[in-house]
């Protein structure tokens, strides 16, 4: 019988981390993103209700802040007094640098509705 040893090669192949500077402190994830964003951002795209989408979009950011942290630093995380749309933005930020799509840095971070913007490429 043939066996697959999925985790001793996630073991050999133990990934980089990206480490996040948060308003001074230091956190570090996984350079990699979450198997759940995909996932449920296509479960999203079929709800054919906009305001379920929407709030499962809203939900996702949280869910995979805490996928890519753990709940005990998100926590930490968030008593720097980060607003949800920083949070949100942050993780975003996140996603980017993990895909390869990072913005230079020293370049203006916007959230979506452009109210509120981050200079230096740091939320």
């Amino acid at each position: 019988m043939k066996t697959l040893e999925f985790d001793r090669f996630l073991e050999e192949t133990r990934e980089e981390r990206l480490q996040v500077v948060v308003r001074g402190q230091t956190f570090t994830c996984p350079l990699r993103l979450p198997a759940l964003v995909p996932l449920r951002m296509a479960r999203a795209q079929q709800m054919e209700n906009d305001l379920r989408r929407e709030t499962e979009y809203r939900n996702l950011v949280f869910e995979a802040a805490d996928q890519l942290f753990g709940p005990r630093e998100m926590d930490r995380i968030c008593a720097l007094g980060l607003s949800a749309q920083e949070v949100a933005l942050l993780i975003q930020k996140v996603f980017e640098a993990i895909s390869g799509r990072e913005e230079p840095e020293g370049d203006e971070l916007c959230d979506e509705d452009s109210r509120r913007c981050v200079r230096g490429g740091k939320a």
